[in-house]
């Protein structure tokens, strides 16, 4: 999966340029070139930390502090007022609500329109923006995976499909969106998502209170719902 490894090796180049900025000034070495007095600053290893997490898969957490640095890094470094900030965010959100809300149609036939695939790998990887489709995943070994959905909607289906030992961790983002996961009735599922507007449900849970699921498998869905929903349903 290509997205994590470049959030890696963004991170990391990240903390290696303000890791060696602090050393130098600590050591007294002229540097040859200005630093903006609010470069290293609380606010920008907030968002250096909020990177790391992201990084290392924990992607609500890492949302949430890259966000809260951002505000206040922009707050001082362009002289606004935390409720200008607040104003420009909720009005974006409002005109994305106000679309979605009036083209749910239009968003429908995209989905309708996009390709069936089907994965055979251990991990998936499926963004859908302005778009939707159908993830057929048949694998004998999953190991988890990541969906986007913005503005649009996905059905992952693991009909035929086995979860390795461990716990295998699906990474969901629905922002404006929506994800349906088709799981079987004897996988554990674990739902772990930040819901801001949203909401995450399995709704296999009355309907497979007495089927046997092996404790050594579980899939864990983690990640965020904003405006959008992810539903477990039954494969």
């Amino acid at each position: 999966m290509r997205s994590p490894r470049l959030l890696r090796i963004v991170a990391g180049l990240v903390f290696l340029f303000f890791g060696l900025l602090l050393l130098m000034k600590w050591a007294g070495v002229d540097i040859p070139f200005e630093i903006p007095s609010d470069l290293i600053s609380w606010k920008t290893i907030l968002m250096a930390l909020g990177l790391f997490f992201l990084a290392s898969g924990n992607r609500s957490t890492g949302l949430v502090m890259l966000l809260i640095g951002a505000v206040f890094f922009i707050r001082d470094r362009y002289d606004f007022t935390l409720q200008e900030i607040a104003m420009v965010v909720i009005a974006v959100l409002l005109v994305l609500a106000g679309l979605f809300l009036l083209f749910p149609k239009l968003l429908a036939k995209r989905r309708k329109a996009f390709t069936a695939v089907t994965d055979t790998d251990s991990t998936m990887r499926a963004i859908h923006i302005f778009s939707g489709g159908t993830r057929f995943v048949k694998s004998e070994s999953f190991a988890g995976g990541e969906v986007v959905c913005i503005f649009g909607g996905a059905d992952i289906r693991f009909t035929g499909s086995a979860l390795a030992p461990g716990s295998n961790t699906l990474h969901v983002s629905c922002i404006f969106g929506g994800c349906d996961i088709y799981v079987p009735e004897d996988w554990t599922v674990k739902l772990d998502t930040t819901n801001l507007f949203g909401d995450a449900s399995d709704k296999r849970l009355s309907q497979s209170e007495n089927i046997e699921k092996p404790p050594e498998k579980v899939l864990v869905i983690k990640g965020i719902a904003l405006f959008g929903g992810v539903e477990v349903k039954k494969a």
